[in-house]
């Protein structure tokens, strides 16, 4: 399993994920919609689902390459938050926990981001997301801070693009996103990743 690089449809924003969601019954076979339904139910952190997302994530080389790379900097993890407000079920948040755990150089800022006001599909756009978030201020950023935002499931990159001009407004010059899993559209085009990404943007 190789992490993939999707690029979204402005041109100016590329978000990384590791697996592809299929909706329950696209296929009608039983490995799909287990796949699906195990990562539905890390959206609320149910059962082994952690578990799950934790084999794709620890055995993905990209991953394992990055985190390597990323030894002894200044990373501050962010969850991209709920569309309702005040909850924080999502598997993301002991996810965040464990890979802070896994490497000392990581910070935890998994609830950094707050959404102020419940979102349904119909604000399903960036602007609709940046228009209810805010980032707390529970860590501070310098020029060598490195943000990387997850987020559980996303279909078009919108939610990851919200959370990646908050934080670069916050002022963060290195921001990596990566999804859990992306909505699998037949017709779009991704890439593999096989060498760290890691690009620091100069001041």
């Amino acid at each position: 399993m190789k992490m993939h690089r999707y690029f979204y449809p402005d041109g100016n924003f590329e978000l990384l994920y590791l697996c592809d969601y299929y909706p329950v019954d696209m296929y009608k076979q039983e490995f799909y919609n287990n796949h699906c339904n195990r990562l539905l139910d890390f959206r609320q952190n149910l059962d082994d689902s952690l578990d799950y997302i934790r084999g794709y994530l620890y055995n993905d080389p990209y991953w394992d390459k990055l985190t390597k790379e990323l030894e002894g900097e200044d990373v501050h993890l962010y969850a991209f938050p709920s569309c309702t407000i005040d909850n924080y079920r999502s598997g993301l948040y002991p996810l965040v926990e464990d890979l802070c755990r896994a490497n000392e150089s990581f910070f935890d800022a998994a609830k950094c981001l707050v959404r102020t006001r419940t979102v349904g599909a119909v604000d399903d756009k960036v602007s609709g997301h940046m228009a209810s978030i805010e980032k707390s201020r529970c860590c501070e950023i310098t020029d060598e801070s490195i943000a990387i935002l997850f987020d559980d499931v996303t279909t078009n990159g919108a939610s990851l693009k919200a959370g990646h001009d908050i934080l670069k407004a916050a002022g963060y010059k290195t921001i990596i996103c990566i999804a859990i899993g992306k909505n699998y559209m037949p017709d779009e085009e991704s890439e593999d990743i096989v060498m760290p990404v890691l690009n620091k943007k100069e001041a």
